[in-house]
C-alpha cells in the first residue's frame, strides 16, 4: 500500500479541526469530530491512534478525509450520513440519506419510556411504532423488552428496508416492519383481536412554512416527508391521536400513546388527546426544558 508522508497525529487532527471550523466553531468540538472522521476512514479506534506519535495515512484514506471535509463544510452533509451509523440507546444503527437521522431528544424520551416500563419487562407487550423511519424507537424497545412484540410502520420503502437491515444486524426477531400509511394497512396485517398496549411515534410535525428556516444539513439531506406536515405541522398528529383508541387494548393496564411534538404544539396536542378520550395527559420536556413528548393514558 502506498502511503503519504507520515504525519504527527496531533497536527493532522488540528489541521482537520481548523478546516471544520465553519461548521464546528468550537475548537474542542471540531477536534472531536476530526477524531471521529479519522477513526472512520482508518478503521481504527481513537485509543489505537492516540498511542502513536506518528500516523501513516494512505492516499486512499487521505482522499476519504478530503471528501468528508468537503461534504461537511461545503455540502452540509450530516455527519451521521458520512459515518453511516448512529448510536441510539446503546444500539449502533445504520443510517443513510434520506431517512431521518435519530435525534438526541428522541433518544431521551425513549429512555424515559424504557425506565417507566421496567415493571412490564417480563410481560409480552404489544407495541406499535408509527413513522418508524430507521426503526430506532422500535428497535430500542424490542431490545429492551425481548418478551414483547413490536411492529414498526412507515410509508417510505427506503426507510423500511433500512429498519429491516438494522433489525437483522442486531439479531432482533421480536420486531417486524411493514408498509402502512399510519394505521391504514394494519387491518390487513393483524388479527382482529390484536390490539396494542403501547403506541409510540416520532411523526412529521414541522409546518411547511418552517422549512426555509431549517439548517441546510436538514433541509437538503433529510426526507421532507419525515419532517413536514400540513395544518401547522399537526396533520399526521391529529390522525394518530384520533384513531389511537381503536388500536389500543382497553383491557391493558398500560394503554398509552407517546408522541413527539414541536415545541409550540403542546396545547393543541394535549387538547386533542383529551377530546379523543384520554383521561390522563402529560407533557415531558427534553433536557433543554423544551416540551418534547405528549403522553396520553
Amino acid at each position: 500500500m502506498a502511503y503519504m508522508n507520515t504525519q504527527e497525529i496531533n497536527n493532522l487532527v488540528r489541521d482537520l479541526a481548523a478546516r471544520l471550523a465553519p461548521v464546528y466553531p468550537d475548537s474542542a468540538w471540531a477536534q472531536r469530530i476530526a477524531w471521529r472522521l479519522l477513526e472512520h476512514v482508518t478503521g481504527k479506534p481513537r485509543t489505537a491512534l492516540i498511542t502513536r506519535t506518528l500516523v501513516a495515512v494512505s492516499a486512499g484514506e487521505q482522499r476519504a478525509l478530503e471528501t468528508a471535509v468537503v461534504e461537511l463544510v461545503e455540502q452540509h452533509k450530516p455527519l451521521a450520513y458520512i459515518l453511516g451509523t448512529v448510536e441510539f440507546l446503546g444500539l449502533t444503527l445504520a443510517i443513510e440519506p434520506p431517512t431521518l437521522i435519530p435525534r438526541n431528544e428522541t433518544e431521551q424520551w425513549v429512555g424515559a419510556l424504557v425506565a417507566r416500563l421496567q415493571q412490564y419487562r417480563r410481560q409480552p407487550l404489544k407495541i406499535l411504532d408509527l413513522c418508524t423511519g430507521s426503526g430506532c424507537i422500535a428497535l430500542a424497545l424490542a431490545h429492551q423488552f425481548p418478551l414483547s412484540s413490536v411492529l414498526g410502520v412507515d410509508i417510505a420503502p427506503q426507510a423500511l428496508e433500512l429498519a429491516r437491515r438494522n433489525a437483522r444486524k442486531l439479531g432482533l426477531t421480536n420486531v417486524v416492519f411493514i408498509a402502512s400509511d399510519l394505521y391504514n394497512n394494519l387491518d390487513n396485517n393483524l388479527a382482529p383481536a390484536s390490539l396494542f398496549d403501547l403506541i409510540v411515534t416520532n411523526p412529521p410535525y414541522i409546518a411547511p412554512e418552517e422549512l426555509a428556516s431549517l439548517e441546510p444539513s436538514v433541509a437538503r439531506w433529510e426526507d421532507p416527508g419525515a419532517l413536514i406536515a400540513q395544518d401547522n405541522g399537526l396533520a399526521l398528529i391529529k390522525r394518530i391521536i384520533c384513531d389511537a383508541p381503536k388500536f389500543l387494548n382497553p383491557q391493558s393496564p398500560l394503554a398509552q400513546v407517546w408522541i413527539e411534538i414541536g415545541h409550540t404544539q403542546t396545547g393543541p396536542v394535549s387538547e386533542l388527546m383529551s377530546a379523543s378520550g384520554f383521561s390522563e395527559v402529560q407533557v415531558l420536556d427534553d433536557l433543554a426544558g423544551i416540551p418534547r413528548v405528549v403522553i396520553g393514558k
